[in-house]
């Protein structure tokens, strides 16, 4: 179960990286 959320938490903080580079 673990290594699910830390997929989870990868992910977003990739998702949240693109919307980053796609705003500047």
């Amino acid at each position: 179960m673990t290594w699910l959320f830390s997929w989870m938490k990868m992910k977003r903080d990739f998702l949240s990286s693109i919307l980053r580079v796609r705003i500047y």
